[in-house]
């Protein structure tokens, strides 16, 4: 059942992974500096400890199971390169002193997911037309 889901479902699973994360990444510091103060260090505020690898693991199965449909290998490239890219931006800013520009690196892979994931759903509501008028 759960994998009958995912697999009509990836691409809006992904997008809505990836929106949530843009959300973690980008509104939550500013809550916890407005709200308490603990971004004051410079360190990333996380709702539990490797939060973001929940996001990585959500990545993953959704460019799993999107890519299977994928209607080119430009789409499944696509997916695939920015899921890596944003998992080890990920893995990277926790292990490097460069942190800013790695963070900057998974928010850009993150809206290059959602945006292969709609052109992806585009790709296979066009395909299913076609099948359909033929």
């Amino acid at each position: 059942m759960i994998r009958s889901l995912l697999k009509k479902y990836a691409d809006q699973i992904g997008i809505t992974g990836s929106v949530i994360c843009l959300i973690h990444c980008l509104a939550v510091p500013v809550l916890a500096l407005i709200g308490s103060g603990l971004s004051a260090s410079g360190s990333h505020y996380h709702w539990f400890e490797g939060d973001e690898y929940f996001f990585v693991a959500i990545s993953f199965s959704a460019v799993y199971f999107a890519s299977r449909n994928a209607q080119s290998n430009l789409i499944k490239i696509s997916l695939w390169f920015f899921s890596v890219l944003f998992a080890l931006s990920i893995s990277l800013s926790h292990h490097s002193h460069e942190y800013n520009w790695l963070i900057y690196l998974s928010h850009f892979s993150t809206v290059c997911l959602i945006i292969a994931h709609f052109i992806n759903i585009k790709a296979i509501r066009k395909q299913a037309s076609c099948v359909r008028t033929s």
